[in-house]
C-alpha cells in the first residue's frame, strides 16, 4: 500500500505539555501537549500539504486520533455522551480510548471515584477547590496498557504519560477542578450534569502480550483494532507515528481505525 500524502498533525500548546511532541515534530514550540494526527475539527484540523484534511477529503470524520503527551497532570474533567452534548452544545459526545506509549515510573490515570466517595463529597470538594483527585481511584500506567472511557468518566491523565487516543470527532471537554492552575476556565455545572458515577471504563493490561491483535474498541463513531487488517481504513504505525489510508498495513506494528 502506498501511504496518502503525508498528514501534518495540529499541534497544541498546553501548560502540562512536556517535550516529546516537541522533538518528534522538529518545532521551535515549547510544552506541546497535544497532537492531533486525524483531525477534521474546525478549530483544529491536519492538513494535508496546504489544504485540510476535510477538504482533501470532502467530508467529516466521525473520529479524532491525537497523541497526548503529558509532563504534569490535566485536569480532572468529563465528557458528555451523545444526548448531553446534543442537549448543551448541539455536538456529538466524546467517548474515547488510549493506548499507552510511555510512562515514568509512579505515573499513572485517575478513572472514577474510589470506594465509598459518593456524589455529594464529589460535589463539594469541587465546590470548596480541595484535593479532589484525593477522591479518585488512581491506576498506574505502562507502555501498552489499553483503557476504553466512554462518556461521562470522571478522569484525568497524570503527568509522566504519553499516549495515543481514539475518540469521537469532538472537542467538549468539561474542566472540573485543574490542580489550582490559575487562568483556566472550569465548566462545573456543565460537567457535573454529565458525569456517570457508575465504573464502566475497562484497562487491559500490556495487550502486546495479552491481545496481540483483534479488536479493541467497537463504537458507533469508529471501531480501534491492534495489528489486524479490517479492509478499508487508517494505519497508524506505532514506530514513527505517521498516519496511512488503504487496504493493508506496512508495518507489524499499528493501530488501524475506522
Amino acid at each position: 500500500m502506498l501511504p496518502m500524502e503525508k498528514i501534518k498533525p495540529y499541534l497544541v500548546e498546553k501548560p502540562w505539555g512536556g517535550n516529546f511532541l516537541s522533538k518528534l515534530y522538529q518545532t521551535e514550540k515549547q510544552n506541546i501537549g497535544e497532537a492531533w494526527l486525524l483531525s477534521t475539527l474546525p478549530d483544529g484540523e491536519s492538513k494535508v500539504g496546504d489544504q485540510k484534511l476535510s477538504d482533501y477529503l470532502g467530508k467529516d470524520l466521525s473520529f479524532l486520533i491525537k497523541i497526548i503527551d503529558a509532563k504534569d497532570p490535566l485536569s480532572i474533567q468529563v465528557h458528555p455522551n451523545d444526548e448531553w452534548a446534543k442537549k448543551l452544545e448541539n455536538s456529538r459526545g466524546k467517548t474515547e480510548c488510549w493506548l499507552i506509549l510511555d510512562s515514568t515510573p509512579g505515573s499513572g490515570l485517575y478513572l472514577g471515584l474510589k470506594e465509598g466517595v459518593n456524589e455529594s463529597q464529589f460535589r463539594e470538594a469541587i465546590v470548596k477547590n480541595e484535593s479532589v483527585e484525593d477522591l479518585m481511584k488512581f491506576y498506574p500506567a505502562e507502555r501498552g496498557d489499553f483503557i476504553s472511557v466512554p462518556a461521562g468518566t470522571i478522569h484525568a491523565i497524570g503527568g509522566g504519560v504519553t499516549l495515543m487516543e481514539v475518540q469521537q470527532s469532538s472537542g467538549i471537554t468539561y474542566r472540573l477542578w485543574d490542580w489550582g492552575r490559575p487562568g483556566r476556565e472550569l465548566h462545573i455545572d456543565k460537567g457535573l450534569k454529565v458525569c456517570d458515577y457508575q465504573p464502566r471504563f475497562e484497562i487491559k493490561k500490556n495487550i502486546y502480550k495479552t491481545v496481540k491483535s483483534g479488536l479493541l474498541l467497537k463504537h458507533q463513531d469508529f471501531e480501534t483494532y491492534l495489528n489486524h487488517y479490517q479492509g478499508k481504513g487508517w494505519f497508524i504505525d506505532l514506530k514513527t507515528y505517521e498516519v496511512y489510508f488503504g487496504d493493508s498495513p506496512l508495518t507489524d506494528s499499528f493501530l488501524f481505525v475506522r
